[in-house]
């Protein structure tokens, strides 16, 4: 697959389960995992964006150590996409309003969590994807880097 290839198939994974998971090391250098309902912008498809708080832990977790790794799936788990990349925390406001008008609608326990509104964006800058298909045991890699 080639990298445009690899991009529309994050676009239709995340079409099919809405969400995906955001892996970050903890301060004490463990793996920590949390659901997220990230969003691909238009023109800028090496970019994944999120909301978060500034008060969450995986805030602490990016600034101690940017390297994120992402993993989209079908919900039936046939095909799995995994994305690492390089995270930036960003407290943009033209950003925030394009961000929030994508998935705002979908951020109902983001909002059951804050106490207030506060939010940063969160993006993740692809530096490689692996496709996976389970049933078959095949993959495909690309590495970003170098480009």
């Amino acid at each position: 697959m080639q990298k445009f290839e690899f991009h529309q198939k994050a676009l239709s994974l995340l079409e099919d389960s809405k969400t995906a998971l955001l892996s970050t090391l903890d301060t004490n250098g463990y793996p920590s995992m949390r659901w997220m309902s990230p969003v691909f912008i238009p023109g800028k498809p090496d970019y994944i964006y999120a909301v978060t708080s500034p008060d969450f832990p995986k805030t602490l977790h990016i600034e101690k150590n940017f390297k994120v790794e992402w993993m989209f799936q079908t919900r039936s788990l046939t095909e799995i996409l995994n994305i690492k990349g390089t995270a930036f925390l960003i407290n943009n406001p033209a950003l925030k309003n394009e961000i929030m008008e994508i998935v705002g609608h979908r951020l109902n326990v983001f909002w059951k969590l804050k106490e207030n509104t506060e939010y940063i964006i969160l993006e993740t800058k692809a530096e490689s994807y692996k496709y996976f298909i389970p049933g078959k045991g095949n993959f495909e890699y690309i590495n970003l880097e170098g480009e």
